[in-house]
């Protein structure tokens, strides 16, 4: 083998360690970045090998526009969701308030008295704050 060809083959062993490093530092910000999101190595390993390429910023662009896309579709998913158990829960009844003309203070008043005389204290509290709303 001559000079020549022990510096070419030197140079391509380099050449290929250089583009491993490249590769292998590309696959680790872009794991980085999908697991700073929250994402699962099972969630994220079947593209990920379809992203790493030589140039690490590159990846680590395309891995931080795939988990916003996600993260933006997980948001849009939740908020409707949500929206959608807001809306088909019934809303609580209203209890009784001072204006309702129909209420008698006496009989609130009899019905407190008998409570007491049975140590309802659970029935006394609740007439008692209907006592102090028609006040």
């Amino acid at each position: 083998m001559t000079d020549e060809e022990k510096a070419q083959e030197e140079y391509n062993k380099l050449k290929e360690e250089n583009k491993r490093f490249k590769l292998d530092t590309s696959r680790a910000k872009a794991m980085s970045v999908f697991s700073g999101a929250g994402l699962k190595e099972e969630e994220y390993s079947e593209i990920l090998e379809d992203i790493v390429g030589e140039d690490p910023e590159r990846t680590q662009k395309l891995a931080e526009k795939i988990c916003k896309t996600i993260t933006g579709q997980k948001t849009q998913v939740t908020e409707k969701i949500k929206q959608d158990i807001a809306g088909n829960t019934p809303k609580p009844q209203v209890g009784t308030t001072a204006s309702q003309a129909d209420i008698d203070k006496a009989a609130l008043q009899k019905e407190f008295e008998a409570a007491a005389s049975r140590g309802d204290y659970v029935k006394m509290a609740q007439l008692t704050r209907k006592l102090q709303t028609l006040k």
